[in-house]
């Protein structure tokens, strides 16, 4: 792993929600955003001005808001199982 890369993923490992502690459908972790951001920052860093990452920032925050309300939508039951994959029967003739 590349040592910028190093940095970032060992920042990912802390969280600021400890396990089973219940989140707001607004509340973000705020080192998920960051570790997106730096990511980007570290690829195109230059390429735009501290109000445009402000912009990025908020979109990242907007998409994982988006995408967090839509995982709570989905209601399972305690005997609920993930969907099986479907892969069709190619013969080999």
């Amino acid at each position: 792993m590349r040592p910028a890369l190093q940095s970032l993923d060992s920042s990912a490992s802390k969280s600021i929600h400890p396990k089973g502690s219940p989140m707001n459908t607004t509340e973000i972790d705020e080192v998920e955003i960051d570790l997106r951001l730096s990511m980007l920052k570290h690829w195109y860093g230059g390429r735009l001005t501290d109000e445009q990452w402000a912009g990025v920032r908020e979109g990242i925050r907007g998409e994982l808001i988006e995408v967090s309300k839509a995982i709570r939508a989905v209601e399972l039951g305690y005997t609920d199982e993930p969907l099986p994959l479907f892969s069709p029967y190619r013969n080999e003739d």
